[in-house]
């Protein structure tokens, strides 16, 4: 006998809920390290439409020697500003018919089912935030995405990078060939003392083009493919986490993203250079892959739905120690 909708219900809240939150560990291999880091994951309290985070403009204005008596000067300035950033959200369903229940004959079938929807609940929301992860900015209800944050002339958190130079991030916008001079040039600008980027992150055709680059370097010892995760040494990753390949260069992990934004052959593909102890994922505590423990039965079809929600944001806390490079091509030369 097929399970009517309260038995389904129970089924759902059982199984499926208390299994869903935190579900990053198959993501991209950017998102994924940066959750991995300690402290870059920080989930905060719900009933706000937006949260201010502490950001500092630039260093004290005045700094001089002085001797004796000397009078000094104390004129104050602005150095920490509290930008302001919006949860954005996002949602999708986990939809059943009543056909599909009437197949199921017990409770593991329909476990079954469930957990298939699930999957591609998450699937879906998961490809959805990779993709809004480069997000310009231009559509506000999406993620404040890196290729806002990571600008030489765009606001970001509500502060301008024309009035504050140290809240602009280095960008290059005009190298069209790629070369690990051009990269390595783009890197020691963004680079102050011990801050600098620690992750390079590029298209899938940028990277192999980097790749074949560091190998011609080999006999100097660099561009070793590498792997970061589970069964690799020094790996952080959760144990049921794909290793992610990656190589180093200038002394940062260089992954590829399906999701960072480019074309082939085509003069717009990226680079980006990433300061990660200065980045933040932000996650909302109660939605955090959410789903209703009340289920949904519309008026005009014979479904069942089941709402999945997430809430969160990407967060900088420094932009000047980041770059973008925003018009390489992989067949230049």
């Amino acid at each position: 006998m097929a399970l009517d909708t309260t038995m389904i219900a129970a089924l759902a809240n059982a199984y499926i809920i208390p299994d869903v939150k935190n579900q990053w560990k198959n993501f991209d291999a950017l998102l994924t390290y940066l959750l991995e880091q300690q402290g870059k994951v920080k989930q905060l309290l719900g009933g706000e439409e937006s949260f201010k985070i502490p950001l500092l403009m630039h260093k004290r204005s005045v700094v001089d020697p002085y001797t004796g008596y000397d009078v000094q000067d104390l004129s104050p300035n602005v150095q920490v500003r509290h930008g302001t950033l919006n949860w954005k959200w996002y949602y999708t369903n986990m939809i059943v018919s009543d056909e599909e229940l009437a197949r199921c004959q017990s409770a593991e079938t329909t476990k079954g089912l469930l957990d298939i929807l699930k999957t591609n609940a998450l699937d879906t929301l998961r490809d959805e935030i990779g993709t809004d992860l480069y997000n310009t900015g231009t559509d506000a209800m999406r993620l404040n995405g890196l290729r806002q944050i990571v600008d030489a002339t765009d606001s970001y958190a509500g502060i301008s990078a024309a009035t504050y130079a140290d809240w602009a991030a280095i960008e290059d916008s005009v190298t069209n060939e790629v070369s690990l001079a051009a990269i390595a040039n783009n890197y020691v600008q963004a680079m102050s003392g011990a801050e600098a980027p620690d992750v390079l992150v590029s298209t899938k055709r940028i990277w192999i083009k980097v790749v074949q680059l560091l190998e011609e370097q080999k006999r100097f010892g660099s561009g070793s493919m590498l792997s970061w995760g589970p069964d690799a040494a020094g790996g952080k990753s959760d144990k049921d986490s794909p290793a992610h390949k990656y190589v180093e260069f200038m002394g940062a992990k260089f992954f590829a993203d399906d999701y960072c934004p480019g074309t082939a052959d085509t003069a717009d593909n990226h680079l980006f250079g990433l300061y990660t102890p200065a980045l933040r994922f932000m996650i909302h505590k109660d939605y955090d892959f959410a789903i209703a423990k009340d289920k949904i039965r519309p008026v005009n079809q014979f479904v069942t739905v089941i709402p999945m929600r997430f809430a969160g944001n990407l967060v900088c806390l420094k932009r000047k120690r980041n770059f973008k490079m925003s018009a390489l091509n992989n067949s230049a030369s």
